[in-house]
C-alpha cells in the first residue's frame, strides 16, 4: 500500500465513524456534519506530525484552511461542558 493509499484509507476511517464517505470529506460541501468530520481528519493527520501544507495538498486545500480546521476541531472536541468547575465548590 502506497503512502497516498494509506492516507486515503485513514480518511475513509474518519468518514465511516461519521457515517460519511471518503468523497464527502474530500469534497467541497460545507454542511456542518461534513465539516466536523473533515476537521477531525485534518486533526488526525496533524497529530501524526504532518505539516499544514502536506495536509492541504492531500485534501486539495490551502494550508490556512487546515490551520482553521485543526483549531476548530480542538475547540469543539476538547471543550469543557458549560459551567464545568464553577459549581464544584458549592456541592
Amino acid at each position: 500500500m502506497t503512502p497516498r493509499e494509506k492516507s486515503l484509507s485513514d480518511i475513509g476511517l474518519v468518514a465511516l465513524k461519521h457515517g460519511l464517505t471518503r468523497h464527502d470529506i474530500l469534497g467541497r460541501v460545507k454542511t456542518a456534519h461534513i465539516c466536523r468530520a473533515r476537521h477531525e481528519a485534518f486533526y488526525t493527520f496533524r497529530r501524526r506530525g504532518w505539516s499544514y501544507a502536506e495536509i492541504g495538498r492531500l485534501f486539495g486545500r490551502d494550508h490556512s484552511t487546515i490551520i482553521h480546521g485543526v483549531e476548530k476541531h480542538q475547540k469543539v472536541a476538547f471543550a469543557l461542558p458549560v459551567n464545568a468547575g464553577t459549581t464544584a465548590g458549592l456541592i
